[in-house]
């Protein structure tokens, strides 16, 4: 059990968020996005967005570690976070400029916009309190839908309904595998899921 609980916490883990939410934008045909960028503009996008918000944080964290920066890579301890996430915050807001640099639609700019937001808020959290951070990427990408639910971009209340159910699971896993407290993984809920709606329902407005 606590080994499939592990597996879990690194399928969904919160470096893949903005590759998740770019993948749903361009491949699945809910908004306008799907069908007005061509194949090879999209392929470009989710490639740079792979690179800016997984590859290069990644490598930075794997970085830290290797020169004691951080004393494992689970970062357990809150202190441990706050270089990873600037980082996190400045890959996030280097890919929106070069997005919007290139004139992707303005529905894609304003989600890695809020993405980027998002990040910027665990940043600003983990200065104080410890958060799950598990669970406030997966409640980030349920505020994300909502928001987009609420403004009439896209109806996927199929998939809605499926990201909160992995949003409650992935919490129940942190809290199993003794990483984070009741408190935090709910606050990490809280915050992931109203950031970015109440940020997605001004940026579409």
């Amino acid at each position: 059990m606590r080994i499939a609980a592990q597996i879990l916490s690194y399928v969904v883990h919160p470096v893949l968020l903005g590759t998740v939410a770019t993948f749903y934008l361009l491949y699945l045909p809910s908004t306008y996005i799907y069908y007005t960028i061509p194949a090879e503009v999209k392929r470009f996008v989710l490639l740079l967005t792979i690179f800016s918000t997984v590859i290069i944080p990644v490598l930075f964290t794997w970085y830290l570690f290797q020169t004691r920066k951080i004393i494992s890579l689970q970062m357990a301890n809150r202190a441990e976070r706050i270089i990873p996430l600037v980082m996190g915050t400045s890959s996030y807001f280097v890919l929106y400029w070069l997005l919007y640099r290139i004139g992707t639609p303005a529905l894609m700019n304003t989600v890695v916009l809020v993405a980027t937001i998002l990040v910027a808020s665990a940043l600003i959290i983990t200065q104080f309190v410890k958060i799950s951070i598990h669970v406030m990427g997966a409640a980030g990408l349920v505020g994300i839908l909502y928001g987009l639910q609420i403004m009439h971009v896209a109806d996927d209340l199929y998939l809605l309904a499926t990201l909160i159910g992995v949003t409650g699971i992935v919490g129940t896993t942190r809290i199993y595998l003794g990483a984070h407290s009741i408190v935090q993984v709910a606050l990490g809920a809280l915050v992931g899921f109203l950031v970015p709606m109440i940020a997605m329902i001004f940026g579409l407005s």
